[in-house]
């Protein structure tokens, strides 16, 4: 008949003999070569998780079959979206410290979107060579394992300060106003369905999608160190240099004061002549110092 095994270990000997199915649940077998299983081998979890282990791994020099989820539905699905929650909490509690970072990662991301993907991708090529390299050197390794968590780290974030971009756009399509952790929630929820659910729908190109963004946000945290610096920095001195500089007065009202400067009259002299457009300089004076007076104004009128 059917033999279930729940929990342990299941040892079939050269002599043993199940006609029916072998149902392990929760537990492990070793099956020798010359024993029969004429039924099915039936090896599922109940549990909500997946296991990408490869099949047919070596356990006790036996054989443990990876658990499957394709009769499972509604299992495999309520994991889905548990990580799913998992991805937004942790973007709310992240986007608490870096809110003043994302905005200068999200400038750069949107400003020089190409440099970011170049050099996300100069990340990902040279980076795994120069750890490995590290790795290897035994006085070095530490250096490698802190290099591999710099760049989970700046993967990361990035994919938080661009969830808050992205929970920015949906608050302002609907005229309202959340803090920043709200919206990294409602971004990182809607990016992670998009890009996983887009993975799950097309096998064979649907993780390009998700590494293009990587490398994406990747690059964005890299060229602004981690949101400390703005990209690119030129065009920011400029700026900055440009309003610190004093705007030059205009020539003609600059000239005009010199003329006036220049002009040895009395103050009622010189606005009736401005009133009246007579030119000064044609005028002597009779005043102290040969100063032109507002009567020799009026008489140059006669």
């Amino acid at each position: 008949g059917n033999l279930i095994a729940l929990g342990g270990f299941v040892e079939l000997k050269d002599q043993a003999q199940v006609i029916g199915d072998l149902t392990v649940l929760g537990s492990s077998y070793e099956q020798a070569d010359g024993a029969v299983i004429t039924g099915n081998i039936i090896t599922e979890e109940t549990v909500p998780f997946e296991f990408d282990w490869p099949s047919g791994i070596a356990l006790f020099n036996g054989r443990f079959d990876p658990p499957t989820f394709q009769t499972l539905p509604f299992v495999s699905t309520s994991w889905f979206f548990f990580k799913l929650l998992i991805w937004t909490g942790l973007a709310v509690l992240i986007a608490l410290f870096i809110q003043d970072q994302a905005v200068i990662i999200n400038k750069a991301a949107f400003g020089e979107p190409f440099m970011s993907i170049l050099v996300g991708l100069g990340i990902v090529t040279i980076a795994p060579l120069v750890l490995i390299a590290l790795l290897i050197t035994i006085l070095l390794s530490p250096v490698s394992i802190l290099g591999i968590f710099a760049l989970v780290v700046a993967w990361i974030i990035g994919l938080v300060a661009l969830s808050i971009e992205v929970g920015k756009k949906l608050a302002e399509a609907m005229n309202q106003s959340w803090p920043a952790p709200v919206q990294a929630g409602l971004g990182m929820f809607i990016l992670s369905l998009f890009f996983n659910g887009f993975s799950q729908l097309v096998p064979c190109v649907g993780w390009m999608p998700k590494f293009v963004l990587g490398l994406w946000v990747l690059g964005a945290v890299s060229l602004t160190r981690f949101g400390t610096r703005e990209y690119p920095e030129s065009k920011a001195v400029t700026s900055h240099q440009e309003q610190d500089l004093p705007l030059p007065a205009p020539f003609e009202p600059q000239a005009e004061k010199m003329v006036k400067a220049e002009v040895n009259a009395t103050k009622a002299a010189i606005e009736l002549a401005e009133s009246e457009g007579i030119d000064l300089g044609g005028i002597k004076g009779t005043g102290a110092n040969g100063k032109i007076t507002i009567n020799d104004v009026r008489k140059a009128l006669k």
